[in-house]
């Protein structure tokens, strides 16, 4: 009998522990379930496209590797000294790799043709539905991989401009909203917030816009995963609350913020309010909502044309370095055949206005940064050049369908084609102007202008115009 009992409660005893070890297996073998697909989201494996480099990291809040691409300018490569900013990329909803290869070829484009300065391109990885914030739960810490992690990585792995004046955000749709909110949250650490097709930017995140596609389902698991399924976490991590938290040091700060949407994209109905919202705060920001497009990135700033390429332009460079002169705006001497341009412009072109000529950068001889822009203009050939004299008391002098402003001892910098009705000297690896105009060691103050041919017959028989006059004063 006393057998009999001993053999029951071991028996008992076995069952218990074999119970035990399949409840602690069965919990082990969910913990994995969810933890692989959360390692297989932080590392999205790379993307093949031209000068696109695929890093990989090992995050201590996320606890995984987390991956990362990079596109750098071929200017990173011919020119070992020099330091650059940083644009961070960040993606929308769906797979975080999808707009990396377009978008790195759109980039490359740009800085290739002069319209915006190069730069470095950090694409982070959001998750699929990350929303650029850390999950109420923890699991999902993407901003505080993003912020404490990615940015002091790029840092010190690449040669930028670890400042806040070398850093943009920017980003689309759901990225569009990741820029909106840590670029007000993180006003400090980034010169610029760029919003483009923003959402979600509503105040309760399951009031969708009425012509969302993002079915219930998918909207509450999101709003579950990310936000816990609560409206007070959801409300206090929206852009329109870090703003309006953080409106005072913004001014201060003097973020540079633009906000675009296009006119035809669904999500323009959350975004009329936001823009609305920030102006009501005092936070200065360009608002645009061009006509005809829909929800894609490309299509949003093909379509701003050069308010697009000036937002890059004069968050990462400043004001304009010198001052213009002849101008063909009636402010100088006659346009030939009455055709005046816009103020500050030279005379008007076959595109109706006139081209203006700027130059950003700096203007030292020992750290020349200089580059001329000009805009708009016929996306025909023109050449860059450099005069010692302005001509008829800088009034200018008619010539061809405008004013000819340069003289004395000039020398041509450079021809080039234009697109999108834009164009810029230096671009890629060309040497700097100072070194093109043989400035002298002690400096000196240069003229610049740009001729540019136009369409036949639009004023005189010529076929070509030229922009005001832009006059810079170099230092040693």
């Amino acid at each position: 009998m006393l057998f009999m009992l001993v053999v029951l409660l071991l028996t008992r005893r076995a069952t218990h522990l074999m119970l035990s070890l399949s409840r602690r297996l069965i919990l082990l073998v969910v913990a994995l379930a969810f933890a692989a697909p959360a390692r297989a989201q932080w590392d999205t494996g790379p993307v093949v496209a031209p000068r696109v480099e695929y890093r990989t990291f090992t995050s201590a809040a996320a606890g995984a590797t987390v991956s990362f691409h990079v596109w750098t300018p071929p200017n990173y490569d011919t020119e070992p000294s020099r330091r650059f900013p940083v644009l961070y990329w960040l993606h929308g909803s769906g797979p975080p790799t999808t707009s990396v290869a377009p978008l790195a070829s759109w980039f490359a484009n740009a800085v290739a043709e002069g319209q915006m300065p190069p730069l470095i391109v950090v694409f982070p990885n959001g998750w699929d539905y990350g929303m650029w914030t850390d999950s109420k739960d923890g699991t999902r810490p993407i901003e505080t991989v993003l912020m404490g992690e990615l940015l002091p990585l790029v840092d010190a792995s690449y040669r930028t401009i670890a400042a806040r004046s070398g850093r943009i955000i920017e980003g689309f749709s759901m990225g569009g909203m990741g820029a909106a909110r840590l670029g007000m949250k993180h006003h400090q650490v980034f010169a610029g917030a760029s919003i483009l097709g923003a959402g979600p930017l509503q105040l309760d995140f399951m009031v969708s816009p009425s012509c969302a596609v993002v079915p219930d389902a998918l909207r509450a698991q999101i709003y579950q995963d990310v936000w816990g399924s609560d409206p007070a976490y959801y409300l206090a991590n929206t852009p329109w609350t870090l703003a309006q938290q953080n409106a005072a040091a913004v001014v201060a700060s003097g973020l540079r913020v633009r906000q675009a949407v296009g006119a035809a994209d669904c999500l323009i109905q959350n975004n009329i309010p936001f823009d609305a919202h920030l102006t009501q705060l005092g936070i200065a920001h360009a608002y645009a909502t061009p006509a005809g497009v829909r929800h894609s990135a490309t299509q949003l700033m093909q379509a701003l044309g050069a308010a697009n390429w000036n937002f890059y332009r004069e968050t990462l460079e400043g004001a304009p370095t010198g001052s213009a002169f002849c101008l063909g705006d009636g402010s100088g001497a006659a346009c030939p055949c009455g055709n005046q341009g816009l103020p500050g412009q030279g005379c008007a072109n076959s595109i109706g206005v006139g081209a203006r000529l700027e130059a950003h950068g700096s203007a030292s001889l020992a750290n020349d940064t200089l580059r001329l822009e000009v805009q708009p203009v016929p996306n025909s050939s023109l050449l860059f050049f450099q005069g010692t004299q302005r001509l008829n008391a800088g009034l200018g002098s008619p010539f061809g369908d405008g004013l000819r402003c340069v003289g004395g001892n000039v020398v041509r910098l450079r021809t080039r084609v234009g697109a999108l009705n834009f164009a810029a000297h230096p671009a890629g690896g060309d040497v700097p102007i100072s070194v093109q105009g043989a400035l002298p060691l002690a400096g000196g103050t240069r003229y610049y202008q740009v001729w540019y041919r136009n369409s036949a017959n639009f004023c005189t028989s010529s076929t070509f115009n030229l922009s005001n006059g832009w006059s810079v004063d170099w230092t040693p």
